[in-house]
């Protein structure tokens, strides 16, 4: 009789993605350490991952990131999607050659400046930027020192079986179109070649999905707290199937916008809310249906937390309802 993997339903699935995204309960940790377990951060505005590593950290201080910034411990660039991500040193040498023709392909494709070069002799360019940059006579490594951030090339590259092994440790159980949505990157073969190392399991549409034996799964009716991340958290972004911490049928228009920060609030670890500061006040909107009383304390405690944390010994207020900006 064939064997038959077991079904995960969409409750299963959000409190695995919570308990690999560190949002079950706040750990003690370094936020470099913290930054790699999620394979980077969103940082398309430089703030973001203070947030997010607020709502996964207990005591977390802004002026340990600042100071791994400032020592180009924490890097910004882009990779995942091709949009920016902040990792670290480590992680920005090894991971960044995996996306190097997502970037040239996203270039050439997807920027005014890229499709205008569609037709162009590229060695005639590269010949041009070789005399550019003539100045005098450098070595490679002189170079290297001058035009890269962190004083050397990217590489080597981490293994592609590595990177699936990573991904599915901050986001399983899923999916190889799940890994391609968060990533960009068609990654099939590497998990066919992993398939005797992982679980398999399905999901309630029967599709396949691929875990590590030994990590979490807590049950279903696992209670957990209510979080406050930042726009574009990972954890919003990491399938193609976002049900999991979407209700069906939202999309993610939730996110800044006229340099204004938002972010989501999960409430028994789904978005059913957004957030927004203004001066000394946290405006929070739920999503479809007002939150219940106890639902309404436990998000009014949580976000005069985040307050604090944006501007600390101010005074705080919240308000609950849509905010006009």
């Amino acid at each position: 009789m064939p064997h038959r993997e077991q079904v995960l339903d969409r409750r299963a699935l959000n409190r695995a993605l919570l308990a690999r995204q560190l949002l079950l309960e706040r750990r003690r940790g370094s936020a470099a350490g913290t930054i790699e377990h999620l394979v980077g951060m969103q940082a398309q505005a430089p703030n973001l991952p203070y947030v997010g590593l607020w709502a996964r950290l207990v005591g977390f201080r802004p002026d340990e990131l600042s100071r791994q910034v400032e020592a180009r411990q924490a890097i910004r660039l882009s990779l995942m999607r091709n949009t920016i991500h902040l990792v670290t040193r480590r992680d920005a040498l090894g991971v960044k050659p995996l996306f190097m023709r997502l970037g040239e392909r996203g270039f050439l494709r997807g920027s005014p400046w890229g499709r205008q070069m569609r037709d162009a002799d590229m060695v005639e360019i590269a010949r041009a930027g070789r005399e550019i940059m003539g100045e005098k006579p450098r070595t490679v490594a002189e170079l290297a020192r001058i035009m890269a951030w962190l004083g050397q090339a990217p590489g080597p590259a981490i293994a592609e079986e590595d990177f699936v092994l990573r991904y599915l440790k901050a986001f399983g159980p899923a999916s190889v179109a799940d890994m391609r949505a968060w990533s960009g990157l068609a990654m099939r073969a590497a998990f066919e070649r992993l398939r005797p190392r992982l679980r398999v399991f399905r999901d309630p549409d029967g599709r396949e999905l691929f875990d590590l034996p030994r990590a979490p799964r807590p049950p279903a009716e696992l209670e957990v707290p209510v979080r406050f991340l930042p726009d574009y958290d990972n954890i919003l972004l990491g399938h193609a199937d976002r049900t999991r911490i979407l209700a069906p049928g939202r999309h993610l228009g939730l996110f800044s916008s006229n340099g204004i920060m938002k972010g989501s609030v999960l409430v028994d670890g789904f978005v059913r809310g957004a957030w927004i500061p203004t001066s000394a006040m946290l405006h929070i909107t739920p999503f479809d249906k007002p939150f219940s009383r106890k639902e309404a304390r436990d998000v009014a405690g949580e976000g005069l937390k985040l307050m604090e944390f944006l501007a600390p010994g101010e005074k705080h207020d919240l308000s609950f309802g849509p905010v006009k900006l």
